[in-house]
């Protein structure tokens, strides 16, 4: 009988990590980045973009990377609430490019070479107190 068919036996139910069920739905930590707990840190790691933040992640810290470009992410990052991606090389960030992070309070951008802001540059960040 192999693992697969003892998994109505067993007290977990998350069949690729043997975990509770409580911790299925977390994505690996990418590349070098390091994870503990629901922070994820990927500073000073010489990354160009920025990774696939699993749901559950509530603090990321992308600080020390190449990052040129902020654009809108495709993925709702609505729990996160801490988020630094300061002393990276961002020249630009779009319009509208936070509106998925819904839940952000703390926004870290300082020490990149931005120049301007777009007046729809924030757009979405209804729960922001601290821009850095």
């Amino acid at each position: 009988m192999s693992v697969r068919d003892n998994m109505n036996f067993l007290p977990f139910q998350c069949f690729q990590s043997f975990d509770d069920e409580y911790l299925c739905d977390v994505v690996m930590c990418p590349g070098k980045c390091e994870c503990k707990g629901y922070c994820m840190d990927c500073s000073y790691l010489n990354m160009t973009t920025f990774p696939l933040v699993s749901l559950q992640q509530r603090a990321v810290i992308f600080s020390g990377n190449q990052l040129y470009l902020w654009k809108k992410s495709t993925h709702h990052n609505n729990n996160i609430f801490r988020l630094n991606i300061g002393k990276n090389s961002i020249q630009d960030i779009k319009a509208g490019s936070f509106i998925h992070f819904k839940m952000l309070k703390e926004l870290i951008i300082s020490y990149n070479h931005l120049t301007s802001l777009n007046g729809n540059t924030f757009l979405g960040l209804i729960s922001l107190t601290c821009l850095v």
